[in-house]
């Protein structure tokens, strides 16, 4: 029943070996690339943010305006 609705699940062996091989392909090939599109030290505005992080304030009662995250690889 699903074989006829979807015919690559009806391949085989040879088939789901050419599909494993395909989808490592992708990820080997463009996960470095997603990784490297986004800078390692991010510079990100607190508006941009949840509310709950929007009216936080600094050690010196200063409201906080940006925040830095690190990608972390």
């Amino acid at each position: 029943m699903i074989g006829a609705a979807v015919p690559a699940l009806t391949v085989g062996l040879a088939g789901a070996i050419t599909e494993i091989l395909l989808i490592t392909g992708c990820i080997s090939g463009m996960l470095p690339v997603a990784l490297a599109l986004l800078p390692q030290k991010m510079e990100i505005a607190v508006a941009k943010l949840e509310p709950e992080y929007q009216n936080l304030k600094d050690s010196k009662g200063q409201p906080i305006t940006k925040v830095y995250a690190n990608k972390g690889l």
